[in-house]
Formats: C-alpha cells, structure tokens, sequence
C-alpha cells in the first residue's frame, strides 16, 4: 500500500488526478504531500494550483507566494507569478497584478520556454488552453518564436 508519510507519494498521485483533471483529489493529495513535508516549496505550489482549479483562487495566491519565498526552480516559479498575476487580475479585478507578469517575463529564458514547450505537448486538452496562454505571453516578452499553432502540436 501507500507509505502515508511519504510525500513523493502523495505529490505523484496528485499530479497524476490533476493531469486527469480531477482537480479536487489533486488538491486532497497534494494537501497531504504538504502536511508529510511542511515548507517545501514544490508541495505549496502545487496545492496552489489544485486550489486555483477547483475555484478558491484567494487561498492558491497564498500557497503560490508561498512557493516563490521558499524557493521554485525557474520552470516553476515562472509558472507561480505568471498564475498569481491572473489570480490578481481576473479573480480579484486589482491593478496590482503587473510585477507578477514582468517577473514572469523576466524568468522566461530559453530553457524555460522549452520546458513548458515540453510539458504543453505532452498536455491533455483541459491544460491545453491555459498553457498555451501562458507560453505566448513569456514568449513575447523574450522575443523568442510561439509555439506552432494547436493543430500543428498534436
């Protein structure tokens, strides 16, 4: 059975419902991930996103912060300004959103952009739209080419 102390364990089975869309038993999973190893970084930007999905937007700004101030690799933290921005702007109606989008931006290197290149190829359709959004905003600000267009990836 699952080790209910291992946080690998919960991570992994978190992410496998989000990919599935199955938001709320990604967010219970990576809810216990958190709990088996409090204070890591990856486990609150996760949460955060599960938390987003299943419409508590106010709640993922603060796991997502959460995960910048404990420190996401560049792929990630990319990803957490670039939601929480869309959090501030869409949700919250606030102005306060463009230093999220301009970290973002200032994140997106190359490697960065063909990291989430990768992970939008390998997507199911219900991450498609978002990541595409995503991709082509960072990818403007570094003035590197879009990805092909939606019939072209799959």
């Amino acid at each position: 059975g699952l080790d209910p102390w291992n946080a690998a364990v919960h991570s992994g089975l978190g992410s496998l419902h989000y990919s599935e869309g199955e938001f709320d038993e990604a967010r219970e999973a990576f809810a216990r991930a958190r709990e088996c190893q409090p204070g890591i970084s990856v486990h609150e930007y996760h949460f955060g996103l599960a938390l987003r999905m299943t419409g508590r937007a106010w709640e993922a700004l603060e796991y997502l912060r959460n995960a910048i101030e404990y420190g996401l690799r560049p792929e990630l933290a990319c990803y957490a300004f670039y939601s929480s921005g869309q959090i501030l702007e869409q949700v919250g109606g606030r102005a306060d959103f463009d230093p999220y989008y301009r970290r973002a931006s200032e994140l997106a290197s190359r490697p960065v952009l063909e990291f989430w290149r990768g992970i939008l190829a390998k997507s199911r359709l219900v991450h498609r739209v978002e990541l595409r959004r995503f991709i082509n905003s960072i990818s403007a600000a570094d003035k590197v080419k879009p990805p092909p267009a939606e019939e072209d990836v799959f």
